[in-house]
């Protein structure tokens, strides 16, 4: 006889929380039924809006596809909105798994840059980025707050490392730490000058391409003050030249003993609830900080942390090497004979005076009347320069097609082909440094945010640069998600009002070696969200067992 397939009804009841939410995933063998979901309008005078959507992943390719249910739907005053009423299928088989969200837009949202958690009390005193308008005793729900869990500490003055061995020792402070027991390091937590370039420059450890990179590492020796892991896979180092660490060069709380696990998950609070305000901080209207109570979870320190970003991808050619001040024009060329053009194709070929340096998909910007033809229209009787003002490339950046040799390249001067004028043009003469060949560029394939420090690491394949060398990030070209939302959205940097926004110049601190660069683009402490409680949600789901 077969059993039964084992039916069970559930019912979410949250609040709507700032930014996007995930409010259920289908279990492994399972397939559930939406019954009824509403979305409640509980604030005072508010006009809040509301988007709820099913998401479908596909399991091979952690695709994602978002089938909106409503979007931007407003909830009327003391009133509510029914999401679904009927039966709305959702499955996790072995190609696809469904799950809900919803995602709210409230009145006066803040952004969370501080959480300071008393683990016996279970109060917690929040830090916003700017002043949050509330007062005691107000209703509020609180989304993407990242801890970490266990003690922390800032590397000391006295932090030392053997490239030979690979044994780091840190300058901890009095510390309850022991042999055998786990500490993880920070990315770029500490820097060190080396004798391979006779202490020049510094350089932050651990890289994202270091072996101790994101690892727990094993404490093999301890002092009353240190503590000695090793952070190498393999000895001796490559570079085995005496470090010298950088006094105060540590970031603060970047390494942690990982002792505990946390209150639920890291993400915290999750799931969802309603707080209130037990006190302001500093004056009403203006203060930027309160005391909330989110449950005591008595032994388990809690370390707040900014919000993790995770790199998804980047446009193409997202970095581009500028000179000294800030220009992309890093050097002049002058056209001279051997440049020829064709009217058919609207190929250029220009043949320079001196060696160009460029290589296909380089860019170039020629001078308004740079270069002079004349032409079988008229028998070769008058002269034309160009570009002229009406030109498609005239005072536009053109990407260099080919590069014949270190004194010719080819690029393409029409916006459609043939031009109105085809016979055979013949070149004249040039105008002195007329062309402007553009910086470098580069793709990056993956990219590491430090927000304490403020480090951006960028791999972006071989490359000849140097320390100190000056770089542009454009605008909106990197794409990272990261814990603020959960990780469901994605966000482009850097933003015009980003410190490495507009037409910022980025100084490099560090060279990796033929892989990467990384430069300082500004800290940010910001790590979730906070707002009045205005909206709350209830569903009703049906599971059917199908195991």
């Amino acid at each position: 006889m077969a059993i039964a397939p084992v039916n069970k009804f559930i019912n979410i009841a949250v609040p709507v929380v700032p930014g996007v939410q995930k409010l259920y995933e289908v279990p492994t063998g399972t397939t559930s039924l939406l019954l009824y979901a509403q979305v409640a309008n509980v604030g005072v005078n508010t006009f809040p809006t509301v988007t709820f959507w099913q998401k479908r992943t596909q399991r091979s390719t952690n695709n994602d596809r978002d089938i909106r249910v409503v979007k931007d739907v407003e909830i009327p005053q003391n009133d509510a909105v029914i999401l679904v009423d009927g039966r709305m299928v959702l499955e996790k088989t072995p190609l696809v798994v469904d799950s809900l969200h919803i995602s709210g837009v409230t009145e006066k949202v803040g952004i969370i840059t501080g959480v300071d958690y008393d683990e016996p009390t279970g109060i917690a005193t929040v830090m916003c980025l700017g002043k949050h308008e509330m007062e005691k005793g107000d209703d509020i729900t609180m989304s993407g707050i990242y801890f970490s869990c266990g003690t922390t500490y800032t590397p000391g003055n006295n932090t030392s490392y053997n490239p030979t061995t690979g044994l780091l020792e840190l300058d901890l402070g009095t510390h309850t730490l022991t042999v055998g027991q786990t500490v993880k390091i920070t990315d770029n937590a500490m820097k060190f000058t080396c004798d391979q370039d006779s202490n020049a420059t510094q350089h932050a450890y651990p890289r994202s391409s270091d072996p101790a990179s994101g690892k727990t590492l094993p404490v093999t020796a301890i002092t009353g003050t240190t503590a000695t892991v090793q952070v190498l896979d393999t000895t001796p180092s490559t570079n085995t030249t005496t470090h010298t660490f950088v006094a105060d060069s540590g970031i603060k709380d970047s390494i942690s003993d990982n002792a505990y696990s946390g209150i639920t998950t890291n993400i915290f609070p999750n799931p969802q609830q309603g707080y209130f305000i037990e006190s302001i901080v500093d004056n009403v209207g203006t203060s930027k900080t309160f005391t909330t109570h989110l449950g005591g979870a008595t032994g388990n320190k809690h370390n707040y942390k900014p919000s993790i970003h995770t790199f998804k991808r980047a446009l193409p050619n997202a970095v581009e090497v500028v000179d000294s001040n800030g220009e992309t024009d890093q050097l002049k060329l002058t056209p001279t004979t051997g440049t020829a053009y064709n009217p058919t194709t609207g190929i250029l070929d220009v043949t320079t005076t001196a060696v160009h340096g460029m290589v296909a998909g380089d860019r170039v910007k020629f001078d308004g009347n740079a270069i002079v033809f004349t032409c079988d229209q008229d028998s070769n009787a008058t002269t034309h320069a160009y570009p002229r003002p009406t030109d498609p490339a005239y005072q536009v950046w053109l990407e260099v097609i080919s590069v014949p040799s270190t004194t010719r390249f080819t690029v393409q001067v029409l916006g459609s082909t043939p031009s109105t004028n085809t016979t055979a043009h013949t070149y004249s003469s040039g105008v002195t440094e007329s062309i402007t060949r553009g910086g470098q560029q580069f793709d990056v394939t993956m990219s590491t945010y430090n927000p304490i420090s403020g480090e951006l690491t960028m791999t972006i394949g071989p490359n000849s640069l140097s320390n100190n060398d000056k770089v542009k990030i454009r605008e909106n070209s990197i794409i990272y998600s990261c814990t603020m939302d959960y990780n469901m959205t994605e966000h482009p940097y850097p933003r015009s009002t980003d410190p490495a926004g507009g037409d910022s110049t980025l100084t490099m601190a560090v060279s990796e070696v033929n892989a990467g660069i990384r430069v300082n683009v500004g800290s940010t402490l910001a790590g979730g969200f906070v707002g009045p409680l205005q909206m709350e949600l209830t569903a009703s789901i049906l599971e059917n067992s199908n195991v």
